[in-house]
């Protein structure tokens, strides 16, 4: 009867075993999750037709239905000339802003979708699918899958537009003494005497126009005698005018030092040679700005046990080198076993960019050497001469990681590159990351309901082989003293069919026998 018993038992737990796991599995399959990716759209001429690009990867697709919405007052779909890459594209375009499209897919695992717009008024904008404007999306084996929305922003600018050559100054603060003459837009140099006490020299100047760019060059510490700091004005449209201040600091008695006379005052620095572009360069004691570039700080770095101002963004260090005769300076990029590279960058109001060379040329592209903010960067042109204003670039942006940017040409405007430019991807974005090959990878793939369903049905099967198995010990185990009547009972039965006695038994029937005679 136990033997039977106990089959019975593993039956059960097999058949629960199976059932569950058929459970499970068929929850998995329940759902594919999918993903989209929308490209970045570089700014847009308006007027001008431009494409968005929407890329939809999962487990061979099926079909697709979604709406993309837009703004109506940006920008106009041109329906004739939408597409799609890997299905056949239906549009709807009944309610304004927002275009219903269905692809029936042929079993693939990616499908492209390209929408064709006309852009009508300047500004930005955001054409976009979300997540919950997604329906009946399938694969080959009618699972549905769950796509996570995205969307493209687009900047339409108005390249007709005439941009202001104003580099004019409206006035400039200083800390201390005058400017003689008195200060004027249209003067560009002036003399300013300052005491000995004024050790820091720091300037503030106000440029006319409000899209005009300002900078400072030279050192803001003064030594006593002559200094010179410059402010460079640059024009929204790159007029460049200069601004040339003559300091000079007198001496500790009040008198003006003279400049033909030794140097008594000012201690002089040793000039420590570095190699750098194959010729023998200078490291600069001080900075030609006041403050360190967006996203660094002021740092320090050794060279010959000597230590010289630098300025430090994660692992880039950058000093100031200038030809022998202490001048024509210019940033560099300190690198291993201390050698140095030029450093080019071009910075905006709010972010910064150090350029920087790819290992490779990104397939469809060839390289050139382009003349950016005054540096020569190496860059990457298309095939595709209707794409000549835009290159594109290597960049260090502005959260410290490397990637490829567009660059405008004719804007001279930065724009972080996602993978494809035009119809030639650079960076191919992986496909087949859906589908995972473990259990926990399609546990994770699943939709929310999926999940709670196998969960609860995992917490099923574990309370049924636990019961399953406190019950087999419980059939299996000998009889213990809380079983005391149960063990007896079957002992009785034992002798009454005459099986054999153990040992207490023997003694029992011994100590009846003495009795009896």
């Amino acid at each position: 009867m136990r033997k039977q018993l106990l089959k019975l038992v593993s039956v059960i737990a097999v058949s629960v075993l199976v059932i569950s796991c058929f459970a499970v599995v068929s929850a998995s399959a329940a759902t594919v999750q999918g993903t989209v990716i929308a490209y970045d759209v570089a700014d847009v001429k308006l007027g001008s037709d431009f494409e968005v690009t929407f890329k939809f990867s999962g487990k061979k697709i099926q079909y697709i239905g979604s709406f993309v919405s837009y703004d109506v007052q940006y920008v106009e779909l041109n329906e004739s000339k939408c597409s799609a890459v890997g299905g056949t594209l239906a549009l709807n375009t009944n309610s304004a802003g927002k275009v219903r499209f269905s692809i029936d897919g042929d079993g693939e695992n990616t499908i492209t979708l390209k929408l064709s717009f006309k852009s009508k008024k300047v500004g930005s904008t955001r054409i976009k699918i979300e997540t919950n404007d997604f329906f009946g999306c399938i694969d080959a084996d009618e699972n549905e899958i769950s796509f996570t929305g995205t969307g493209a922003p687009v900047r339409i600018i108005d390249k007709t537009a005439t941009k202001s050559s104003n580099a004019n100054l409206s006035n400039i603060k200083i800390p201390a003494g005058s400017l003689t003459p008195s200060f004027s837009p249209d003067i560009t140099t002036y003399s300013i005497t300052i005491p000995y006490s004024q050790t820091t020299f720091l300037i503030t100047p106000i440029c006319a126009d409000s899209k005009a760019n300002d900078r400072v060059e030279g050192s803001s510490n003064m030594k006593v005698g002559s200094n010179q700091r410059i402010i460079v004005v640059t024009a929204e449209d790159g007029t460049v005018k200069k601004y040339t201040l003559n300091i000079t600091r007198l001496a500790a008695d009040g008198s003006t030092p003279d400049p033909d006379g030794p140097d008594t005052e000012n201690p002089q620095d040793e000039k420590v040679s570095v190699t750098a572009d194959g010729k023998d360069k200078l490291l600069a004691s001080e900075f030609p700005t006041e403050d360190p570039f967006y996203g660094y700080s002021s740092d320090t770095f050794t060279y010959n046990e000597k230590e010289f101002p630098a300025m430090k963004r994660g692992d880039t260090v950058l000093v100031y080198l200038t030809d022998i005769d202490g001048e024509n300076g210019a940033f560099y990029r300190v690198l291993e076993n201390n050698e140095f590279e030029a450093f080019a960058f071009i910075a905006t109001a709010t972010n910064f960019y150090e350029f920087l060379k790819a290992d490779k040329i990104p397939e469809g592209y060839s390289e050139i050497t382009l003349n950016i903010n005054s540096f020569k960067v190496t860059a990457y042109q298309s095939a595709d001469p209707t794409k000549k204003d835009f290159v594109l670039v290597y960049a260090k942006g502005p959260d410290g990681s490397d990637s490829f940017y567009t660059f405008d040409t004719v804007e001279q405007t930065m724009q972080r590159f996602d993978g494809v430019f035009g119809d030639v991807a650079v960076t191919a974005p992986e496909d087949d990351a859906v589908e995972g090959d473990n259990f926990l990878e399609k546990f994770m793939s699943l939709d929310t309901s999926s999940k709670v369903v196998c969960i609860v049905i995992v917490a099923i099967l574990l309370l049924i082989i636990t019961a399953i198995i406190v019950l087999i010990v419980k059939i299996a185990r000998p009889a213990d003293y809380d079983d005391e009547t149960d063990y007896n009972d079957e002992e009785e039965e034992e002798l009454k069919n005459g099986e054999e006695l153990d040992e207490f038994d023997f003694v029992s029937i011994s100590d009846r026998d003495e009795k009896d005679e």
